[in-house]
């Protein structure tokens, strides 16, 4: 059963060269990602708001991705989504 990402969730996208890049669930079915890539995995929600959003469009294959929600946030709340 898949899982199911509510707009404001926080993803964790694992990258083929060992790193991670960070995204967003929008309005489903829409992701926005960050410009943030890390060596180890991050879990601070705050520092990845704030980092400038490259891209917003369709969701990518959420197969790999991991979903952090240590604490939600609305992205209707986050200045960098709009």
């Amino acid at each position: 059963m898949p899982r199911i990402y509510k707009p404001g969730s926080f993803l964790r996208i694992p990258l083929t060269d060992g790193s991670f890049g960070y995204g967003r669930v929008l309005k489903l079915p829409h992701d926005a990602y960050y410009d943030y890539r890390t060596d180890t995995p991050d879990s601070d929600l705050d520092r990845i708001a704030s980092k400038r959003v490259l891209n917003r469009g369709g969701q990518a294959s959420r197969r790999s991705m991991s979903f952090i929600m240590p604490r939600w946030m609305k992205a209707s709340e986050d200045s960098s989504l709009r």
